[in-house]
């Protein structure tokens, strides 16, 4: 057992095609080899994360968990590369039961994992691609963000709007002390220019906002996308391959980050 709370780290971003799933898998995989304790959530009703290392529902999901059908301690699946607690479509249909409750909507995913924060050192949560109320429990729930995004004009510009919602959440749903840790750049294509002038403006951007943009970044590789459809981490499956090398490293840079 781990007697420290565990740092929950959200890896968010309300447009989809961005690398969320891959960014919150290799993420928690390669804590995991570094001989960390990690749970990975998922909060996405497309439930890739869970599919990604062959989780099962036999247990219970999250959804379970936050309508306190099924104690989190319950929920959790020990699978290689890390624990999971899983997610699958039927987490769609929460989000309109959200909405029309009027108590404690927005600190569900908090309150039922509370159990579990001595068990970890690290929990990530990978959220669904919206600003719902899926989201809001998520970044509620955290204690930082790592938002993944592509260098293209509309993947960058929402970034703004996503910015407004950790305020809201800093101010109005009792999570004043959430951060974003940092901006990742995901699938890029070094050979683009016009993504390269968007990753300088974003640069920029981030340290207006006082946060960063990671120095590594994640190069397109099909390795990844490969090593979903086998059910692997991308460490086990291509452990050589660019976005391996690429994705450790920014698992490196995270860890420096903390220790500074």
């Amino acid at each position: 057992m781990i007697s420290n709370r565990a740092e929950i780290i959200a890896i968010s971003n309300q447009k989809g095609g961005v690398g969320k799933t891959s960014t919150a898998n290799a993420l928690a995989a390669r804590l995991h080899d570094l001989g960390k304790s990690v749970l990975a959530i998922d909060m996405d009703p497309q439930g890739n994360l869970s599919a990604s290392i062959n989780a099962d529902y036999d247990s219970g999901t999250i959804l379970d968990v936050m309508r306190g059908k099924v104690p989190a301690k319950e929920a959790v699946q020990h699978k290689e590369p890390f624990d999971i607690i899983p997610a699958n479509i039927l987490l769609a249909g929460y989000e309109q039961e959200l909405i029309s409750s009027n108590f404690g909507r927005d600190i569900r995913l908090k309150k039922g994992i509370a159990p579990l924060l001595s068990e970890y050192e690290y929990i990530i949560i990978d959220t669904a691609p919206s600003l719902g109320m899926l989201t809001i429990n998520s970044l509620v729930a955290a204690d930082q963000v790592i938002v993944p995004a592509t260098a293209e004009y509309f993947a960058t510009k929402g970034l703004e709007d996503f910015v407004d919602t950790i305020r809201n959440v800093q101010e109005y749903c009792g999570n004043p002390n959430l951060r974003i840790a940092g901006i990742l750049f995901t699938l890029v294509d070094n050979r683009t220019i016009n993504g390269q002038a968007i990753r300088a403006a974003t640069d920029e951007y981030a340290k207006s906002i006082g946060t960063k943009t990671y120095k590594t970044v994640i190069r397109k590789a099909i390795a990844m996308g490969e090593s979903q459809t086998n059910r692997m981490d991308i460490f086990s499956y291509s452990p050589k391959s660019t976005v391996a090398r690429d994705y450790a490293a920014f698992v490196d840079e995270f860890i420096a980050d903390r220790s500074e």
